[in-house]
Order: structure tokens, then sequence, then C-alpha cells
């Protein structure tokens, strides 16, 4: 899957180039590095319009699912241990 890094630097409009020589007008060349910076609320959607989460959202649904795998696993050996059973724990290797 393709990995889209963020910019860490957003050109300033006097340092993005013209296209030609006409002059741009200085209210565009304003609006070209703000549309740049608020390229955030562009989102995807598939086919039955539900949005795909941001790498962001990602990340964090998936810290917060091992958050509670983590609860629950604990959850689960302390009940083990109130029946006199001490549970595996998997060796790191």
């Amino acid at each position: 899957m393709y990995q889209y890094e963020l910019p860490k630097y957003i050109p300033t409009a006097d340092e993005l180039p013209c296209s030609d020589d006409t002059p741009v007008g200085n209210e565009l060349q304003e609006l070209i590095p703000s549309l740049l910076k608020s390229r955030e609320w562009l989102y995807w959607y598939d086919e039955n319009n539900s949005r795909y989460p941001t790498p962001y959202e990602r990340a964090k649904l998936e810290s917060q699912r091992a958050d509670l795998a983590s609860q629950r696993a604990d959850r689960l050996a302390a009940q083990l241990r109130a029946l006199g059973i001490e549970p595996e724990v998997p060796s790191t290797q």
C-alpha cells in the first residue's frame, strides 16, 4: 500500500514559481499556500459512501484496540489467578 508522507516544508507565496510571465494577483499568491495547508479536509470515500480513516485516525484506532486487548488479557489473568491457576506468560524471544 502506498504511504503518503506529508511534506515537512510548505513553500510560502513568494517561493512558489510563476508558470509564465503573467503576473498573479496577490490574493492568489496567498491562496495557494493556504490551500496546500488545508488539504486535511480532503477525505477518501468507498462505494458505500463510507469515509476511510486518515492515517492519524487509523493509528489512534489501533492504539485503542491494543489498549482494550491488554485490559481484557489482564482481566482474564486476574480471573484465572482467582481460580488458583497461574496464567502462562509467553516468553519474548
